[in-house]
């Protein structure tokens, strides 16, 4: 376009070169291409700032989440250890303890300790598993046999705790997954159904077929949640202590279950309707044994 205003102007209507035109339609196309090229170079560096920025803000918030993670593992980490240190102590300074008593604080002792275990295991998957550098093993799998065998690992545990366990798990689904960490996520939200389920209730674990999904859910009858609770509650560190101030650990088992799951290119979601919250996984099919 440039070339052909000069063109323009270079040349009389009767077609004959004009030298003195000619001069000044190269200076002004030399002008016009140099205020382009600026034009267009002060645009790409405001894009490469905006784009510079955006990297800036978000390894910002990776490292803000880092600290966040300390900080709140430090916290958590703090009452168990301090319950440790205290019976430990105990046990160690009083001269004569009746064995009885001394075989509780034991237990408190092996209680905590394994409680302070658990969170350092999760902190670390959950670490892997943000910072990219978890690494699936997949294999070919019956998922529901996989589930069927956790209920069937749980069902003394609830019954200890007078908690009531209904399973339904119809389909032989097939599917690819790391063995070890669907593990994880059965357990986990096993472990979610049985911290938050109310005392006395049941928990209703579900695997059946939609289209090509297999779909399992963990349900329990729980304390009324806001939709707020139910938004944050795949995020680390989150216990919805608002109305469960009992509950013990570093709120990051939700949190793992989501990463694994999306990692597996799968869904979860968790929804509350009628004082029951129901937490739901879907996994692609690849058929059906």
């Amino acid at each position: 376009m440039l070339k052909k205003v000069s063109a323009d102007i270079a040349y009389g209507p009767d077609g004959v070169k004009n030298e003195l035109a000619a001069y000044f339609s190269a200076y002004i196309f030399e002008v016009m291409a140099g205020i382009w090229f600026i034009v267009v170079t002060v645009v790409l560096i405001d894009h490469w700032k905006k784009i510079l920025r955006q990297l800036q803000l978000k390894e910002e918030e990776v490292q803000k989440k880092k600290n966040d993670m300390l900080t709140y593992l430090a916290h958590d980490l703090r009452t168990p250890l301090t319950s440790v240190i205290g019976y430990a102590h105990l046990l160690d300074q009083v001269e004569h303890l009746e064995t009885k008593e001394a075989k509780e604080y034991v237990k408190i002792i092996v209680d905590k300790s394994q409680l302070l275990e658990e969170m350092l295991d999760e902190f670390f998957e959950i670490t892997k598993l943000e910072t990219g550098n978890a690494r699936l093993e997949m294999k070919e799998v019956n998922l529901a046999a996989m589930l069927q065998q956790l209920v069937n690992e749980y069902t003394p545990i609830l019954r200890e705790k007078e908690l009531e366990l209904q399973c339904e798990i119809i389909p032989q689904a097939m599917v690819e997954c790391d063995v070890a960490k669907m593990e994880r996520v059965f357990d986990n939200l096993m472990r979610n159904a049985m911290k938050y389920a109310v005392a006395q209730s049941c928990i209703d674990v579900t695997g059946k077929i939609t289209k090509d999904k297999f779909l399992i859910t963990f349900e329990n009858v729980s304390e009324v949640m806001t939709e707020e609770q139910l938004v944050h509650m795949f995020e680390a560190f989150v216990r919805l202590e608002d109305y469960r101030s009992d509950v013990e650990g570093a709120g990051m088992g939700l949190t793992i279950v989501k990463e694994i799951i999306e990692l597996h290119k799968g869904k979860v979601w968790a929804e509350y309707q009628q004082h029951k919250l129901k937490i739901s996984i879907q996994m692609n099919i690849i058929k059906l044994s």
